[in-house]
């Protein structure tokens, strides 16, 4: 049974260093979940390891396309699962701050039938009614392999499993073990915080460093490829907002308040996906004993998971 360590958390939260740091001391390899590090010649806004970095440790799934390509979580769930599975990784770290992505991988994407909109009402309808012990009761019964997944109290996933199983008589699992999406493997899953208003200063400073650094400059390389503002690479935050200067010679300043308020919208919808979501341990930014997770971490690897949830 193959096993992986994953790291999420925010953007500017610092998984990245947290990643880097242990990949080294247990020699482990690092497996990028993030929508914009997969797209070649975009380094300073997506926050790319640094050459060096790379050179520190092998990493996966950074560069693997051109800013005309378009990626999405269907394909990194392949990849991921390519590497973790069928390689000789051992215990890689997958680090990102794409929720989607990392939810593709652990649970899976498949091809469900149409879900009859009454039932959804109904389901939700009753999730109010009767609340969410007594609807994951329901989904302990109709779909046991799922509800052992997911929070007594998740309830977009219970609601998604329970409408599967009554539009279509099957449930979620099935659909997932039809398509070999039902890899058994251990997971140590880890979540990096911070405060809101720290994460939103830190970006803030972060993208005014990507801007000196030479971000307008790494921009209007890419223009002169060839690509331009509807290439899927440059939709992304970070970049989409400073082309109106480059291209139209807006306001400077406005573009940069611009991307950085972005960013930070960016932020607030990763932190509200994560409360939906379940790890196996928390960390703040600000109190992370870098000795602590490495205890977790040596257990995880010598114990393959065995650690329960934090």
């Amino acid at each position: 049974m193959k096993a992986v360590i994953i790291i999420q958390g925010p953007t500017a939260v610092g998984k990245s260093s947290l990643a880097l740091e242990l990949a080294q001391k247990f020699s482990l390899d690092i497996i990028s979940a993030d929508s914009r590090q997969v797209y070649k010649y975009m380094d300073l806004a997506t926050a790319k390891p640094s050459p060096e970095e790379l050179k520190l440790v092998k990493h996966h799934l950074i560069d693997v396309i051109t800013p005309d390509e378009a990626y999405n979580a269907g394909r990194f769930a392949r990849e991921a699962t390519e590497l973790v599975d069928k390689t000789s990784l051992e215990f890689p770290i997958i680090c990102g701050g794409t929720g989607f992505y990392i939810s593709s991988f652990l649970e899976g994407l498949c091809q469900i039938p149409e879900i009859s909109p009454d039932i959804r009402d109904s389901l939700t309808e009753d999730w109010e009614k009767l609340g969410n012990e007594v609807m994951y009761q329901q989904l302990l019964k109709r779909d046991p392999f799922v509800a052992q997944k997911v929070a007594s109290n998740d309830k977009q996933r219970i609601i998604r499993a329970l409408e599967v199983f009554y539009s279509s008589k099957k449930r979620l699992s099935s659909y997932w073990d039809e398509q070999g999406l039902l890899v058994p493997r251990k997971v140590l899953n880890i979540l990096i915080l911070d405060d809101r208003e720290t994460i939103y200063e830190r970006i803030n400073k972060r993208y005014e460093k990507m801007v000196i650094s030479g971000l307008l400059e790494e921009i209007r390389l890419l223009l002169k490829m060839g690509y331009d503002e509807k290439s899927p690479g440059l939709t992304a935050v970070g970049y989409k907002e400073l082309l109106p200067y480059l291209l139209h010679n807006s306001d400077l300043a406005e573009c940069i308040n611009l991307a950085k308020q972005h960013t930070r919208n960016y932020a607030k919808r990763q932190i509200t996906w994560y409360k939906r979501s379940k790890f196996n341990l928390v960390f703040y930014r600000k109190s992370i004993s870098y000795n602590s997770i490495d205890v977790y971490i040596k257990k995880f690897i010598d114990n393959y998971g065995n650690i329960g949830d934090y």
